[in-house]
Order: C-alpha cells, then sequence, then structure tokens
C-alpha cells in the first residue's frame, strides 16, 4: 500500500495475518494383526485391520471479522481418516527333493475420507481447489472435500446426443439457469484413490534352474486423461500440419474436434477407469555350484514392465506423482521403458 504525502506516494507498512498456534499435524493409528502358519508353514500369512487418523491439518479458512488482520487465516483444522484391511498369503504347492514352488500375494481394502475442513458446517463449503489446471482460465481439476477422498474431480457433465456420442461443446446446466458457468461443476465422486491394491509374485525352481514372476495393481482409481483430450482432434487439416502424426491413434476420438473454450476443457468425459492389473518383471537364471575358484555363479536373465491389462486408453494407468502427491491428471506422452538384462554374478 502506498501513501500520498506531499506529493510523493511512500510505502506504508500494515500488519498482515497472523496465527501464532500453528503446529505440526497429528496422527493417531490403531493396528490389529493376526499371524498364521498351518502344515509346517507351507501356508503362511497375516490379516491386519488398520485405522488411522490425521488431525490439525493446515486449510484457509474464514474469521470472524475484526479479529485478526485478514479476512482468511491458516489454521489447524483439517481431518483426514484412511481406514482398511491388509491381507497376505504365501504357498508352498510343491516341495521336493529337486522341485520348489511358491505362490504369493498381498491385498489391501482401503477408504480414505476427508471427515473435516472447516470449523461449521461442511455440508456448506465447497472445498479446497487443488489438482492440476487442465487448460484455459476455469480453475483446478479437483477438490480436497469432505465425504470424499482426496483430490476428488470437479468438473463440468458432459452432454450426448441420443446414440450416445458426445456433443461438441456440450455441458450439462446442471443449476438451470439457462447459461454453462462455473457454478455448474459438480463433485463428480471419482479420484485417483484406488480402493483396493494387490501384489502377486511366484517362484518356480527345479534343481539350480530358477523362475520367478512378480505382477502388482490397483482396482477403483480414475485418471482425467489429458493427453487424450489434448489431442482429440479428428479434424483432417489439424492432422496436415503433423499435431498429431506422432501419436497413437488411441488418443483420437471419432467425430470429434478439438475442444474449443475453456469449459469444456473440464468436462467428465475425459475421466477414465485407470485400475490395472501389471507383470512387473520375470526372471529366469541358471546357478552353477562349484568347488574351486568360487563357491556357485549365476546366469540370469529378466524383463521389466512386461506387459498390462486395464481399460485406461493412455500410455500407462499408474500415474507419476508430483511432489509426491497424485492429483489423477495424466499429461504423460513418454512411455515408461521395458528392459532387457542379462546378469552375471559369482560367489567367492
Amino acid at each position: 500500500m502506498m501513501y500520498n504525502m506531499g506529493g510523493t506516494n511512500v510505502n506504508t507498512l500494515s500488519p498482515q495475518g497472523y496465527n501464532p498456534k500453528i503446529k505440526w499435524e497429528t496422527t493417531t493409528t490403531w493396528n490389529a494383526g493376526l499371524d498364521f502358519g498351518f502344515i509346517s508353514d507351507r501356508i503362511t500369512g497375516t490379516v491386519e485391520g488398520y485405522w488411522r487418523e490425521t488431525t490439525d491439518l493446515l486449510n484457509s479458512v474464514a474469521v470472524p471479522m475484526g479479529s485478526n488482520f485478514t479476512n482468511y487465516l491458516i489454521q489447524n483444522i483439517g481431518t483426514l481418516v484412511n481406514k482398511g484391511i491388509e491381507v497376505s498369503l504365501n504357498v508352498i504347492p510343491v516341495e521336493t527333493k529337486d522341485w520348489h514352488w511358491s505362490v504369493g500375494g498381498n491385498v489391501t481394502f482401503q477408504n480414505t475420507e476427508i471427515t473435516k475442513l472447516t470449523a461449521g458446517n461442511s455440508a456448506n463449503y465447497k472445498g479446497v481447489e487443488t489438482g492440476s489446471k487442465l487448460g484455459g482460465t476455469d480453475g483446478y481439476s479437483a477438490l480436497h472435500r469432505v465425504g470424499f477422498a482426496p483430490n476428488v474431480f470437479f468438473l463440468y457433465e458432459q452432454l450426448y446426443d441420443s446414440n450416445g456420442n458426445p456433443v461438441q461443446n456440450g455441458l450439462v446446466d446442471r443449476n438451470g439457469d439457462g447459461e454453462i458457468s462455473p457454478s455448474d461443476r459438480y463433485v463428480t465422486g471419482y479420484s485417483p484413490t484406488p480402493w483396493m491394491y494387490f501384489g502377486l509374485n511366484t517362484r518356480l525352481a527345479y534343481k539350480n534352474w530358477d523362475f520367478s514372476v512378480n505382477a502388482h495393481g490397483s482396482v477403483g482409481n480414475y485418471a482425467i486423461n489429458n493427453i487424450r483430450k489434448g489431442y482429440s482432434s479428428s479434424n483432417s487439416d489439424d492432422a496436415s500440419k503433423g499435431y498429431i502424426n506422432n501419436l497413437s491413434s488411441k488418443f483420437l476420438l471419432s467425430g470429434w474436434t478439438n475442444p474449443s473454450n475453456d469449459y469444456q476443457q473440464y468436462s467428465d468425459m475425459w475421466i477414465e477407469d485407470a485400475s490395472f492389473l501389471k507383470i512387473d518383471d520375470i526372471n529366469l537364471g541358471y546357478t552353477f555350484r562349484l568347488k574351486r575358484f568360487a563357491e556357485s555363479i549365476r546366469v540370469a536373465a529378466s524383463v521389466q514392465n512386461v506387459c498390462i491389462w486395464t481399460k485406461y486408453t493412455g500410455l500407462d494407468p499408474e500415474l507419476y506423482s508430483t511432489a509426491n502427491i497424485n492429483d489423477g491428471v495424466d499429461n504423460n506422452i513418454v512411455p515408461r521403458p521395458r528392459l532387457y538384462t542379462v546378469r552375471l554374478n559369482i560367489n567367492f
């Protein structure tokens, strides 16, 4: 702020909002588990239930007029609850002198929910804008909102014709005021947070040979395919200019032209089910048992990032995180590489 004194504008100092009670968040966790083993530990596993509450999360909330030097103040006021069940199981179906076969897996069923963001009635509170800007000037892609998982998508509802095809620049006027505006955005209920994680592994050995496979996946996580949105033009002029020549055809939407306004960028038609099962690696090896100069020599070959099963039309439903936060927006045009490796290990 500047103040005119004697014809000269002078910078002035003014107090800012301040909260002396800011502190670290607090997490309380309760766990109950059971370990078991049967048939001389040919079958082993664990079952664990957990409940975790994180309180004192920071949020900018309105303060009573005259109580501080600002209308909004950062306070320790948010609460997040995460609860679920984790199960792991390992089975050895075959165990003989020459053969060994083991199969293992783990699965986690979880529910993550924001339970508090303000001191008042959370039902009337829009939430905290978060996520990515999808283009244009219509804000962020998601909200932290009470009653939902973090980063729940906050978008416009797409309008479809009688054949189920998306209408060009057609969005639903949810509040019925005769026009499309930011007030027509709604909480979709979809977020990048899955309700189930799982992992699988198996190992087969015959004498000096060994073979193993590892996989993992998730169910219930969703993504905004921002690449598909940005390169959804079927206009031949665009193609002739080379805009889409180097992109996979699975990014293109038949009969759809490139979105032409800010609101269309935030259509819920770009949300896709990103559940997946991925084979992480396959390994094959042979161990030579020696008596001289070395105890053993192992020769092995492996392949990583083998294949994936998913309904997602992007390159990879397992999205990269930014600053350890996965906002569910896919801007990735570079696929994860598939690696082939040959190894030689000498054990002295």
